[in-house]
Parts: structure tokens; sequence; C-alpha cells
């Protein structure tokens, strides 16, 4: 059997994945799925007379397919719901006629040709329509319909996968310029191995064409994060126990220290010396010492060695200063936080500025912040260490 989908967005896929096991009764994979977006539309898919048994989509107020249906050659024509419009009697769908006032273009072709339908009169011609609403709880419009339930989703994120920028064929061990085919190549192969890890996200970078993207598993989720993926994942790491996969991203020097790090030369465009150098950077910077500052009752996690003294990785605000103080310190904390995010984070050869480097917008930060000041003075005294060697021999 055989059916051809048309959806405008690949967000629909799911939809599109429901409804053609419910029309082949669990045999999709013997079976002819074709689907077209409006990017890849095509009038030879109407004129090389290719015969389905299934027309199915849901968009009837698009033209491209209207035409699908005007001339394509199929046995029975499927509708399901686009959204939450479908569940709208007023909606310009169930309109039985195009208006003279909005619709112009429409209503003077229809009246000429008698093309394109009224959206109400082609979902009329619907053999049958699949509807994502519950009736017991939803009044649809069309009366018959068929209700699909969304499949539950039981699986936790752990696996993460950072997208590689276009440019990766400039910097290149290889000469890779002018030869696509061996470009063409190397992509298939770095979406082998992405399939193979099977990540449960794929972040893409914010230069990354889409050839990659579809050639991943179907089970795998593009999350586009154009405000920066560092946040996003650190979040995530609050409540999931996550793993990043990346071939050489910087944005691994802004995610929590906790989160594992898989490194994956992908296109294989690094020397293994080269490869090898910033692998061990990264363990560096992860080993290195970083001040966090907990909330009550975490003194009981940590231990500060009496001996070999040095910078403690851990404060706990409340060994050191009262609750008065905390209050305000918390503070001035989130407006750290929130003066922190405006500040760029700009990776060009050394010129990388965090607050351990105290790039200037950071020092003006801290100085505007008189608790924040006391904190980070207080920890430069000596008083501060003697008061942590005494908190660990007390636990």
């Amino acid at each position: 059997m055989r059916a051809l989908c048309y959806i405008q967005k690949k967000y629909y896929k799911w939809k599109i994945d429901l409804i053609t096991d419910d029309l082949f009764k669990g045999e999709r994979e013997n079976c002819e799925i074709e689907i077209i977006y409006p990017e890849n539309f095509s009038l030879n898919t109407i004129f090389k007379k290719k015969k389905y048994d299934f027309l199915v989509g849901c968009n009837v107020d698009d033209l491209k397919f209207q035409l699908l249906y005007k001339f394509l050659h199929f046995n029975k024509f499927i509708t399901f719901d686009e959204g939450q419009r479908n569940i709208d009697e007023n909606d310009k769908y169930y309109s039985k006629f195009f208006s003279y006032k909005n619709q112009k273009k429409f209503y003077f072709l229809n009246k000429i040709c008698g093309f394109p339908l009224s959206f109400g009169k082609l979902l009329e011609k619907s053999d049958k329509h699949y509807s994502f609403f519950d009736p017991k709880i939803f009044n649809h419009p069309i009366k018959s319909t068929t209700f699909l339930k969304k499949k539950k989703i039981t699986k936790k994120i752990t696996k993460i996968f950072f997208g590689v920028s276009s440019n990766w064929v400039f910097s290149h061990r290889e000469d890779l310029l002018n030869k696509p085919k061996i470009i063409e190549k190397k992509i298939n192969e770095a979406a082998v191995k992405i399939n193979k890890i099977n990540p449960d996200l794929y972040i893409p970078h914010p230069r990354e064409d889409e050839r990659i993207l579809g050639m991943l598993n179907e089970n795998i989720t593009v999350v586009n994060c154009p405000n920066g993926s560092e946040d996003f994942v650190n979040k995530l790491s609050l409540s999931n126990e996550i793993e990043v996969f990346t071939e050489k991203s910087g944005i691994v020097f802004d995610l929590n220290k906790k989160i594992k790090i898989s490194f994956i030369d992908l296109f294989n465009r690094f020397s293994k010396s080269e490869y090898d150098k910033f692998k061990n950077l990264y363990e560096e910077f992860r080993k290195s010492d970083k001040f966090e500052m907990l909330g009550e009752d975490s003194k009981k996690n940590i231990e500060f060695p009496v001996e070999k003294q040095g910078t403690p990785s851990v404060v706990v605000l409340e060994d050191f200063f009262d609750k008065e103080f905390i209050r305000e310190a918390n503070h001035d904390f989130e407006e750290f936080i929130n003066k922190s995010s405006e500040v760029d984070f700009l990776s060009f050869g050394e010129t990388r500025k965090n607050l351990s480097s105290r790039g200037s917008r950071y020092e003006e930060i801290v100085n505007s912040s008189n608790s924040i000041k006391k904190i980070c003075e207080y920890i430069k005294s000596e008083e501060f260490f003697k008061k942590c060697i005494e908190n660990s021999t007390e636990s």
C-alpha cells in the first residue's frame, strides 16, 4: 500500500506516524509512505501519474495541498487536526465560501476555475478525519472523527549531542575545498556516528546547516537554542544525570563540571596531538577549584582537608555570616546573575573573559555590591582559612 502525506512542518511528523500506523494496521514497514513539505513540493509529483491508496494532510488552506487533492491519483482522502483551530467551529477552516473582502485571490480563482475549494468544502470531502482531542472532553465540529492518543514519553533525557558549525570544512587537516563528494561522504559518516550514540537531544550549532539533521534517527529530538545552549543544559542537569557529546565546542567550559563530557572527532579533522591537547585542557579546567555557594544543610556533604590547604572548592555562607547578611547577599547575588547574563562570552584566542579572569565588566559588577565585595575580600583573609580548618575538624 502507498500513502502520500503533505505537512507544512516536521513538527507534524508524529501525527503522520500515528495515522499511518492506523491506516496500515501496524504494517508500516511493508508500505510506502512519501512525505512532502512545502520546500520540496514539485509538480512532478502530480505529472508522474503515480497512484496512491491515501492522500493525507491537514492544511486545507494551503494551495499546494489543494493542487495535490485536485490532480493526484488516490483512492481515499485522509485529513487530521492541525491544532486547536480544528475544535473552533467558527474558524476559517470550516467556512464554505471565500470572502470577497479578505480572500480576493481565492474568491476569483474559485469563481472562474472552481479551484481552490473553500476550506470547509474540502474538509467535507474527507473519507476519514483523525483528531487528537479527546471527544470525552472536546466537542469537535466534525461529528465523525477517529481519536488518536499521543504516545506517552517515558524516557528521561540522558544524552545530548552538540552540533558542529558547517565551517568545519575550512579547518580540516585535509584540503576539502572544491571537493563536494568527499565533504558529502564525511557528513554521511558523521551522521552514522551520531546515530550510533543515539542521543536524546541534538542541539545544532548556530552556524550549522540542515544536512546532518535530515539523517538523524527519528527518535532524536532536535532543539535549537538561539540564545545559548549552556543555560538550557545546565538547568536540565539539575534534574537529570546527563552526558554531553561534543567535537571541540568551547561551550564545555560553561557547563556544570558534574556533567560528563565525551569528545568525538566527528569529521576526523584534527591530528591526534591537537585533539589530545584540547581534551587535556578541558581536564585541567574540570579539576580546577571553583567556588560554589550552597544553601542551608549542605555542610554535611562537604569535607575540608586539614593538611595541604588550598583554595576551598565550596563555601557555606552560613558558617561565616549571620542570617541578615546572607539575605542581603542572596539578593545581591541574584542581581549579579542578571547582570552577568548581559555580558557576552567571546572565544577569540586568549580574549575569553569570565569570572575567574576578572574581566572589567565583572569587576564592575562585584564592586557594585557591598555584600559580594565583602565576601570576596573575606575569602582572601587568614581568618577565613582558619575558620575553614576549624569547621572541617568539627565535622
